[in-house]
């Protein structure tokens, strides 16, 4: 029997045939697969085999390595247990014996080098013995060697540094042992952490004490919970730019201004006993509460320059582009690919080019996603038509756009625009975000902007015009118009923001060229023009004086000097700080400036991944099938306040699905007292590493406004039962009335809360909802204290007469952030006029000079009325051509005669209302007269 089965396995052998042809002869239908790249290109590199040089004296001399290590003593040379080789220690390498080759190496500046490190690193070695043996107090192991110790410090440390969780420890250990010293399990090497954290925040005090001039860089986020961050950036005495980290705090809630500062003076004053005239400047965000919060702690460091971040702001300018067709494109673009990875690979199969995601928190990341867009534009249309079973709603609304002729023309003006108009603020933005010496080169950055605003060049909006318009030039001409008319809002808020709100900070950022060595050289300044610098909070009157003596001395040594970075102008100073010691000190303080608050955005980034926990040991069993057994991390609520808890995961039960075990102090059998009434016998039980709160998400209600919250449902844990009004998961106030009128269509007129900045740091205010007007869409109505009609003070002078206007109940931040949640606002405003003008006549264009205007809400002049442009200073009759006077006055009042006249409508331009201020003039005259009237403020739409 062995003999016919010894042939029937050799004629198996010979008549082998594939299984896959086999399938495929039965009939089965089979392809092979694209691989991708990665796959293709993972093969183990190999070096190309090298002759073997035939060298004289090659072999080592018959001589120990005991006897080299006696010759060549404080080397660090050592003799390899394994193999008897001469080794350095110092350097890592194994060396020949020859004594003229040793003698090379411990003359090498590598050697060198290596000898000075170690050295180094005994002392630091010796410290963190000290504050272990300081810290031990008992604790677990603290009577193994103190080396065994020093190796698991030093290795939790490192682990750390690298973002390596100490979860792998118990997997790497057999590999961290084999070579070193004895380890222990992850949990009880997590003991050094709080030792770890208390000797960087002693570092960071050391390097602050050597110090006395700093800047602060703070931001708040929702990314990772409710968070905030402080950076500190200072100069050390060898000039090298420093920033660190201070504090990353996550709290229960969003703060006021109030809390703000307590926590900015906390951390600063009391933790790092930073002196009230220490800090010279403060970089963050516009936030409304970053500006309260700094208001605040200005009573204690009165010196601070406050700059709000220049990045986040020039990003904001993309948020004012107002694009018909293009946002409804971008919206689904976004959606589609962010949500479908079978859209992501057929994209890439048709093109060779993965598609960039849309990031809600990258800036411009929008433009750089259109940007790609319209560098492939040719294949989008083919692209969606092809794959009719992607992403149906995206997809439908998409192909919305290219059914109509108009609407796909107006989609590629607005897609031409948007790029043109984009880059330049792209490239400001990117710039401006760096940590290094950016105060040198800032004013030329945004003079450069500015230019090419200016210079009004739009090459793919004029020649996707072009391609539009054939021949007829009056198209061409209207569609080039319909292009630029969607970015001017931006243009407008970009010029307002750095020539208004940020003009003192601008125009310190342009005295602070006179610290460059290179451009000092062109500007030639003069004691006039060093005055200046005062534009920096910080530099007093004495230090300018200082400065204006030693200028001349300042001009010769930079006469000449050629430097091409940023980095090489920081060097030129600390070269040059002894010669220039007045000049040196004030650029190290102008040094702190930055134009953003980026590094602070950069912490929430890097550190992102620390914060996602699972949510349960399920989850941590999908992620890594072979986890075993054990203590874990998690975090049931993620993103919510509650704080993560350890937990026993048991990764074997219910066939290795991940179970979540939490113990208490009752699981052994309990005897019941006898003596108890019935029903009366109660035990209180007490779980280990967590709270009620924390086993039951519902316990401290995270749902807002009352609302119900019940456990389960959702992979949260939990679900808010809403009531009407209230559009997110957690039962947020709605944005506007629009929001409320959405959510619910059966809603009537009436007193309604809305929180128009969302979960921002804004706090909701009353409002009254219009659900009939404007075809039932939900009008947010805010009232104010100038409705009535009011007679306009005696006095001649332009602008004479003021009122201001008190809105009910908000306040124009909240205002402002309603314009931004509406898609339209307006607000009604007449004046009745007699013998009263708003507009004199002017001896030419450039000189009119009104006698009447309105203050925006950024306290803006605005001379256009009732429905004319943003740009144009007249009136609606001034528009149409039929005013009192003809069709060359501007406004029905500018008659100017003893009959009642009046101009009154809408201001509908959204990024300058609600009215801040009225001002009139030119009633002193008994026979002049006036009375205005504003309307109350409503907006509408869902932006």
């Amino acid at each position: 029997m062995a003999e016919a089965s010894d042939n029937s396995c050799s004629s198996e052998d010979d008549e082998y045939s594939d299984p896959l042809e086999e399938a495929a002869s039965a009939g089965a239908r089979l392809s092979v697969p694209e691989k991708a790249s990665i796959s293709r290109k993972r093969k183990v590199p190999t070096n190309p085999a090298k002759k073997k040089r035939n060298v004289r004296g090659s072999v080592d001399p018959k001589v120990s390595a005991w006897d080299r290590m006696n010759e060549f003593k404080d080397q660090c040379l050592t003799t390899d247990t394994v193999s008897g080789n001469l080794r350095c220690d110092a350097c890592r390498e194994t060396l020949s014996k020859k004594k003229s080759s040793i003698k090379k190496h411990v003359a090498s500046v590598k050697h060198i080098k290596a000898l000075e490190n170690i050295k180094k690193s005994k002392k630091k070695d010796q410290n963190i013995k000290d504050l272990l043996a300081k810290t031990s107090g008992g604790a677990r192991g603290y009577t193994l060697p103190e080396d065994m110790r020093l190796y698991r410090y030093e290795l939790v440390e490192a682990l750390l540094k690298a973002g390596i969780p100490l979860s792998k420890v118990d997997s790497l250990r057999p590999f961290l042992e084999k070579y070193g010293h004895r380890l222990t399990t992850r949990s009880h090497l997590t003991e050094f952490i709080p030792t770890i954290h208390q000797k960087e925040i002693d570092f960071v005090k050391s390097e602050i004490a050597a110090n006395s001039a700093f800047s602060v860089i703070f931001d708040g986020s929702t990314r990772l919970g409710e968070a905030l961050a402080i950076v500190v950036r200072f100069i050390d005495k060898d000039w090298n730019i420093q920033q660190r980290l201070l504090k990353l705090e996550v709290l229960a809630k969003s703060m006021n201004g109030e809390e703000l500062a307590q926590r900015l003076i906390q951390c600063l004053a009391v933790e790092y006993k930073i002196q009230p005239n220490q800090l010279l400047a403060a970089m963050r965000d516009g936030a409304s509460v970053n500006e309260a919060g700094l208001r605040q702690v200005m009573f204690f460091f009165p010196n601070i320059f406050n700059v709000i971040c220049f990045s986040h702001t020039i990003d904001n300018v993309g948020k004012h582009f107002e694009f018909s067709v293009l946002d409804t494109f971008s919206r689904c673009w976004n959606t589609m690919f962010s949500l479908s990875p079978a859209a992501r690979l057929l994209w890439k199969t048709r093109t060779g080019t993965a598609m960039r995601l849309h990031s809600k928190t990258r800036w411009w990341s929008k433009w750089e996603v259109l940007n790609q867009v319209m560098e492939f534009f040719g294949d989008v249309e083919p692209f969606l038509r092809e794959n009719d079973n992607l992403s149906p709603v995206c997809r439908a609304s998409l192909l919305e756009i290219f059914d109509d002729p108009v609407t796909a023309r107006d989609l590629d003006i607005e897609l031409a625009a948007m790029i043109d108009a984009g880059k330049h603020f792209v490239q400001a933005t990117y710039y401006l975000e760096g940590d290094g010496p950016l105060v040198f080169a800032c004013y030329e950055r945004l003079s450069a902007l500015a230019h090419a605003i200016a210079i009004d060049s739009y090459p793919n909006t004029e020649a996707k015009a072009r391609q539009h318009a054939g021949r007829n030039m009056a198209l061409y001409n209207q569609l080039v118009a319909q292009g630029k008319a969607c970015i001017n809002p931006g243009f407008r808020f970009y010029q307002q923001k750095f020539s208004v709100q940020f003009h003192n900070v601008v125009r310190a950022f342009k005295a602070a060229r006179l610290c460059c060595p290179v451009q000092v050289q062109a500007l030639r300044p003069t004691a006039v023009s060093v005055q200046d610098l005062k534009q920096f909070s910080f530099i007093t009157d004495a230090e300018v004086v200082q400065l204006v003596e030693e200028l001349p001395n300042y001009l010769a040594t930079a006469d000449g000097a050629a430097i091409e970075t940023e980095e090489d102008k920081v060097h030129w100073w600390a070269t040059h700080a002894a010669a220039l010691p007045n000049w040196s000190a004030a650029v190290k303080k102008i040094l702190l400036v930055q134009p953003s608050s980026a590094s602070a955005e950069r912490v929430f980034s890097l550190l992102q991944n620390a914060f996602i926990l699972s949510r349960s040991c399920s989850d941590l069993k999908k992620l890594d099938p072979k986890a075993k057994s054990g203590i874990c991390l998690i975090d049931p609520d993620g993103e919510g306040g509650l704080l993560p808890f350890l937990v026993i995961c048991d990764m074997s039960d219910e066939d290795g699905v991940g179970v979540t075990v939490i113990s208490h102090d009752s699981e052994k059998r309990t005897l019941a007292d006898n003596n108890t009434p019935p029903g009366d016998y109660s035990r209180n039980i007490s779980y280990k590493d967590a709270n009620i709160s924390q086993l039951n998400p519902c316990r401290n209600n995270p749902c807002y406004y009352g609302s119900t919250c019940q456990v389960g449902f959702t992979r949260k844990g939990f679900r808010c039962i809403c009531p009407i009004g209230f559009p997110s998961i957690r039962c947020f106030k709605a944005k506007s009335c629009s929001d409320v009128k959405t959510l619910d269509p059966a809603v009537k007129t009436g007193p309604y809360v809305i929180d128009s900045d969302g979960e921002g740091g804004l706090i909701p205010f009353n409002v009254t909802c219009n659900m009939t007007d404007k075809d039932g869409v939900g009008v947010t109505v805010i009232g104010h204290n100038s409705e009535n009609k009011t007679k306009v003070d005696k006095c001649q002078k332009r602008g004479c007469y003021s009122r201001n206007i008190l809105y009910t109940g908000a306040n124009f931040f909240q205002l402002e952030s309603l314009t931004k949640a509406s898609l339209f606002c307006e607000q009604f405003i007449k004046y009745e006029c007699k013998a009263s003008k708003i507009f004199p006549k002017p001896k030419n264009k450039s000189s009119i000079r009104p006698f009447a205007w309105w203050m925006s809400r950024d306290f803006i002049k605005m001379t256009y009325w009732d429905g004319a442009a943003a740009d144009r200073r007249m009136c609606a009759c001034g528009i149409k051509g039929t005013c009192a006077k003809g069709d060359k006055s501007r406004c029905n009042c500018d008659a100017n005669d003893k009959k009642w006249r009046e101009d009154s409508g809408l201001l509908t331009n959204k990024i300058h209302l609600p009215v801040k201020q009225l001002k009139f003039g030119d009633t002193d005259l008994k026979h002049e007269e006036g009375y205005n009237t504003l309307g109350k403020f409503k907006c509408y739409g869902t932006a």
